[in-house]
């Protein structure tokens, strides 16, 4: 199964490769953070603070981000290479070795980015230590000279190889539905998840010490997270059809076909919206744990940023690198849909103003479940809070998430449409 994994990737190594920006990030991600870690560790012994959490925590929320949201990657391969996977069926090859087939093209090119991703830690780690010092100040990260450490190079290839063909296996299982069990599978495992959300709420609920709801608050958070993965896209399912329901019937030509797209593409939509409200709800949290369950006399700056640093800035920073490499695999399908789209009359104008429409209507998902999420948080420790400013952060946050995704993918798709347009324009110029 490897040699011919490694056989397929050389006939489709153009498709795997359009995908790898997430991998070269999470490639640089975890050589920066080890870098550091081995290099700051002989720094300890005169440190009154240890930095090290600043530069483990992130390579391990980093994996556990890229596990799950690599599942979109795979997807989205998977069914642009349908036609090559169905013929190892003819060939006799069953779901399980073409998970491992998958699985083994995964690990090639999260090979390939990690060594990228390494090549750019080396000439980006000082800028950003640097960076990071003038933040937390020099009594967390003390004066260092960084070195190139071959034996990191082995250990960042190994697991960003390992990260990859177990989430290929086990994401490819899925998506070629291998398990007959697997429906009741997923619903005792929603079952468990529901049961765990809600025990931990009315638990939190229940509590008067302020300090026992910031610990109370941590096990909420994990249980939301995961009520969001395995239960998310069933609640935006419903309102996404609650949402078309409430629409005018005539919305015109252009809002008409974007409302058509996005019931087309609905459970893509889910997919790629579930990652961005996770990292969400994990800044919000973090919001009300270090400022609204804190004395706002005793906060400490430094520790805020660390904190930050700590929990929120690699799930962000996988999250945002994972959703360009899906927009970048699905530039093929959106060439073909303009090319349809324009056969029967759509101008370019008309292209830029039907995305953008489709976009607006997903950002609007994503600021409603967002919000969803904020306002349930916050009355379950409305009582232990100090600092009323939450109830703003509630709305403020998931519209600058909302509204920052909105944007860059506005940006995006008509750099799509203007670059389609022009390649079209020049074959047609050719032909003439």
């Amino acid at each position: 199964m490897i040699r011919l994994g490694l056989l397929q990737f050389k006939s489709s190594i153009k498709m795997w490769l359009t995908g790898i920006f997430v991998f070269i990030v999470y490639g640089w991600l975890i050589s920066f953070c080890l870098t550091g870690a081995v290099t700051l560790e002989k720094e300890l012994s005169s440190q009154q603070n240890n930095p090290l959490p600043i530069f483990v925590m992130p390579m391990f929320f980093g994996g556990i981000t890229l596990f799950f949201v690599i599942s979109n990657v795979i997807k989205t391969i998977v069914n642009e290479l349908s036609d090559e996977y169905r013929m190892w069926m003819f060939l006799g090859a069953d779901s399980r070795q073409i998970s491992i087939i998958i699985a083994v093209q995964l690990s090639l090119v999260g090979f390939i980015g990690s060594c990228l991703g390494y090549i750019v830690m080396l000439f980006s780690i000082d800028s950003i230590y640097n960076t990071l010092q003038n933040f937390i100040g020099k009594v967390w990260l003390p004066e260092v000279n960084f070195k190139i450490i071959p034996m990191l190079f082995v250990i960042v290839n190994l697991l960003s190889i390992m990260i990859c063909f177990l989430s290929g296996v086990l994401n490819s299982k899925k998506i070629l539905k291998i398990r007959s069990t697997g429906k009741y599978f997923k619903l005792i495992i929603q079952v468990v998840v529901s049961v765990g959300f809600i025990v931990s709420s009315v638990k939190i609920i229940l509590i008067s010490s302020r300090t026992e709801s910031g610990r109370s608050l941590f096990l909420v958070l994990f249980w939301m997270i995961l009520f969001q993965i395995y239960l998310g896209q069933d609640l935006i399912k419903i309102l996404a059809k609650i949402g078309r329901l409430l629409l005018p019937e005539n919305c015109g030509s252009t809002g008409n076909l974007a409302i058509q797209q996005t019931s087309v593409n609905a459970s893509k939509i889910r997919d790629d919206l579930i990652p961005i409200i996770v990292v969400q709800t994990i800044i919000y949290g973090l919001i009300e744990l270090l400022f609204g369950l804190s004395d706002p006399n005793n906060m400490d700056m430094k520790n805020i940023v660390v904190s930050f640093i700590i929990y929120v800035d690699a799930p962000l920073i996988i999250v945002i690198a994972n959703t360009v490499s899906v927009a970048m695999l699905k530039q093929p399908e959106q060439y073909e849909n303009f090319g349809q789209l324009s056969r029967i009359g759509f101008t370019r104008g008309m292209l830029i103003h039907e995305r953008s429409e489709e976009i607006l209507f997903n950002s609007c998902l994503l600021f409603i479940v967002s919000l969803i999420s904020n306002i349930f948080l916050y009355f379950i420790v409305r009582d232990h809070l100090i600092n009323a400013f939450n109830t703003m952060i509630i709305i403020d946050l998931p519209l600058m998430v909302s509204g920052l995704i909105f944007v860059v993918l506005v940006v995006m798709e008509t750099c799509n449409i203007l670059i389609w347009y022009d390649k079209n324009l020049n074959k047609n110029k050719i032909e003439l």
